[in-house]
């Protein structure tokens, strides 16, 4: 697992299989018990629900941004069916907005660098 520094904050993304939304809160739950000094668990997921509809969303986690741009990267690529997980840790530098929404992009394309 590739691990993104930027001012001492580290960024540690993941991808899960999903089902459903309850597997999203699932896994949240999971890395917040695998990774308890991790600052934000930020998120994005996309499923295609029981009526073949397309569902998607993010969550934050207290950052000011990041989810948003994590779904952007499902939509672009036209993923279904994944949840991408961010876990920061925090370095005690704020990055600001701009910075942490470059810092949660860059982590989660690291999934996809192939």
């Amino acid at each position: 697992m590739e691990i993104i520094e930027i001012k001492k904050s580290k960024f540690l993304p993941f991808i899960f299989d999903i089902q459903d939304k309850s597997d999203v809160k699932k896994i949240y739950a999971y890395l917040k018990k695998e990774y308890p000094k991790a600052a934000h668990y930020v998120s994005a997921y996309i499923y295609r629900n029981e009526k073949n509809v397309l569902c998607g969303g993010f969550d934050n986690d207290g950052e000011p941004c990041g989810g948003r741009h994590i779904l952007n990267i499902l939509e672009i690529k036209k993923i279904e069916n994944k949840a991408i997980f961010v876990v920061r840790f925090f370095g005690g530098i704020k990055l600001g907005s701009g910075g942490l929404a470059r810092a949660f992009t860059k982590a989660a394309a690291l999934l996809f660098k192939n």
